[in-house]
């Protein structure tokens, strides 16, 4: 019984989808200017008889219409448009040349703007060598993909495509974001595309609807070429993320490579996922330096202006405080820039807190309780790598003063930390009503600097970056709970930023992504660690009397925590999606996210939710019941 407690350990794992989104693995390119110099290439050996091309593609700007958006292109020294995918956005027409010869594939193409969206083309070799059969697909609604048919033809041989016609490859010169006059060359800037790209790929063969389908999460590699890290060159102000895959094994299929922790499934990855593995650490992982968790609410700004900001009130902890972020740094290019990360003040004291890195010195600096600290002199941050900071205090049981160490975490998930800042700051000169006092009401701000709450924000005191997963605790961890930290699941016990906790600026933008988990059956101290496991050979109905038995013996309370308003919907909320839905199941991931309010609807198990920072309206809805949290 023992041996059976160590060596197995149970989890429900429920993973839900928003619309309009793409898997949050893969490997994404993003150009965001119209400019020649902004290009992606490689060479890439064309397969001309059998294809199938898949990619996920977002526009995230059709506002200038003499624009051509040149998404993909492969040319060859003679035929520079040898294979092209273009929009003229203009004509609202899509375009694909092929082989040199050029095709409207759509005459009404009009994408949605910051819309993920998947398409697949396949060609077909006839055999009877005349020529191919050609279609083109959008799918959208992932991972219950729906497909749309763009273009189906069948495009016979002409004197323009003879002469590849009998190849089965061809030597190219392949460019993701721009067309090619000559290889590799003759860019202009009106023929750019902007927006991102992620989890392309080609195969030698032409595959079927249901194959594509599969394709879509991001977990195939083409047999020709897959876009990944390191296989292309970017060029200019091309930006590149990487999520990979969490686990590391294989799934049962034909050619597709899902990683897995280490065992073997038959069981439906979408849905619900209930499953065993033998063991009870973390699953192994593979490090990608400057990367992050996938999960996470992260906000993003990427203008210097005074107008962008995002403020909150906090109750500062001044005695004793650990505060963690992730964070980016997008734009060093501007040396008088001062990146303003964090900052906190009172009526009184304008530099209570704040945490400022001075490009032009290479200078990170640290005010607290409204004295200044250098605390590197030589700070050289990378651009577009994510790094885990933290930051620790503590004071001493004399009240002397405070142990202060400042570290940096970089190779996620094993974090390797590097000390940037450590040393006893004393107390003496600071305003005695600090040394008998635990916290500090402030106004807190993300992005710039205040010289009076909320306000006096300035231009040049604006951070230009992304940042993710900050949380304040009122007490000083250890380096191993800090890294435990830096999964994205914990929340301090002061702070923890999240959808509706702090008031968006300007341009500042948002994006969440909540964890998958939800309910954990394994408990620690205070944390609870989601471990992704699979089942071998075993059926669920066999496991489902162990949950069953789980739940009979563990008090529930959820319920309790929601006001129920029968016959009533709010719209604006956002819907999750469940292999077999219930109340308990929406109220359970609604917990675990922290929303504040819930729509479900009886009849059809659907199951929407929000973090109280919505719009919607309530209206009556026959069979739906509205839970708001009390």
């Amino acid at each position: 019984m023992e041996l059976w407690q160590k060596s197995l350990v149970f989890c429900i794992l429920l993973i839900f989808y928003c619309r309009g989104e793409k898997p949050a693995i893969g490997y994404t390119l993003t150009n965001d200017r119209a400019t020649k110099d902004n290009w992606v290439g490689s060479y890439l050996n064309f397969p001309v008889r059998d294809l199938t091309l898949c990619f996920w593609y977002k526009f995230t700007d059709l506002s200038d219409i003499e624009q051509d958006h040149n998404i993909l292109s492969a040319a060859t020294p003679s035929t520079t448009n040898f294979f092209l995918i273009r929009f003229f956005t203009r004509f609202l027409e899509l375009d694909v040349d092929w082989l040199g010869q050029m095709m409207t594939v759509s005459h009404s193409f009009s994408p949605d703007l910051n819309i993920w969206t998947y398409y697949c083309l396949t060609v077909s070799m006839r055999t009877s060598n005349s020529g191919w059969d050609f279609k083109i697909m959008e799918g959208a609604n992932w991972p219950h993909l729906l497909w749309t048919l763009v273009f189906d033809e069948y495009v016979r041989i002409t004197d323009s495509t003879s002469s590849y016609a009998s190849a089965e490859f061809v030597n190219t010169t392949f460019v993701i974001f721009s067309d090619q006059d000559s290889q590799f060359g003759g860019f202009e800037d009106h023929q750019v595309a902007l927006g991102s790209i992620s989890c392309l790929n080609f195969w030698s063969r032409a595959y079927t609807e249901s194959e594509l389908t599969e394709f879509s999460d991001c977990l195939s590699e083409g047999d020709v070429f897959s876009l990944k890290p390191g296989v292309v060159t970017l060029h200019g102000g091309i930006s590149e993320n990487y999520v990979p895959p969490v686990t590391t094994t294989q799934l049962t299929t034909t050619t597709r490579a899902l990683t897995t922790t280490t065992s073997t499934t038959t069981t439906n990855t979408r849905g619900i996922c209930l499953s065993l593995i033998t063991t009870s650490s973390y699953s192994s992982l593979t490090d990608y330096k400057g990367q992050k968790p996938a999960i996470g609410y992260t906000l993003t700004n990427d203008k210097a202006t005074k107008d962008n900001w995002a403020g909150s009130y906090l109750n500062f902890p001044v005695r004793d405080l650990t505060l963690c972020f992730w964070y980016k740094f997008t734009d060093l290019s501007d040396r008088r820039q001062d990146h303003n990360i964090l900052s906190a003040a009172t009526a009184t004291e304008a530099h209570i807190f704040y945490i400022r890195f001075y490009t032009r010195v290479s200078v990170l600096d640290f005010g607290w309780l409204g004295k200044i600290l250098t605390v590197s002199d030589s700070f050289h941050p990378d651009v577009n790598v994510w790094t885990y900071y933290c930051l620790t205090l503590s004071m001493r049981i004399s009240d002397s003063g405070w142990d202060f160490k400042m570290m940096e975490g970089a190779n996620w998930p094993r974090l390797l930390w590097t000390l940037i800042y450590g040393t006893y700051i004393k107390s003496y000169g600071f305003p005695s009503y600090f040394n008998s006092t635990v916290s500090i009401n402030t106004t807190f701000v993300i992005f710039s600097e205040q010289s009076s709450p909320f306000g006096g924000f300035s231009d040049n005191k604006v951070a230009l970056g992304s940042i993710s997963c900050l949380n304040f605790w009122s007490r000083a961890y250890t380096e191993n709970e800090l890294t435990e930290f830096s999964d994205c699941l914990s929340e301090g016990d002061v702070f923890s930023l999240k959808p509706g906790v702090v008031t968006l600026h300007g341009g500042i933008s948002e994006e969440y992504v909540p964890p998958v988990t939800t309910i954990q059956l394994i408990t620690t101290t205070t944390r609870g660690m989601p471990i992704t496991v699979t089942a071998t050979n075993t059926t669920t109905s066999s496991l489902m009397p162990l949950f069953a038995q789980f739940f009979a013996e563990t008090p529930w309370n959820g319920w309790q925590k929601f006001r129920k308003i029968p016959e009533v919907w709010k719209s604006g909320l956002f819907e999750y999606e469940f292999k077999v839905p219930s109340p308990l199941a929406c109220v359970s991931i609604c917990l675990i996210n922290h929303c504040k309010e819930i729509n479900y609807c009886i009849e059809d198990g659907i199951c929407e939710m929000g973090w109280g920072n919505t719009t919607g309206t309530l209206s009556n809805y026959a069979g739906a019941v509205y839970y708001v949290l009390e």
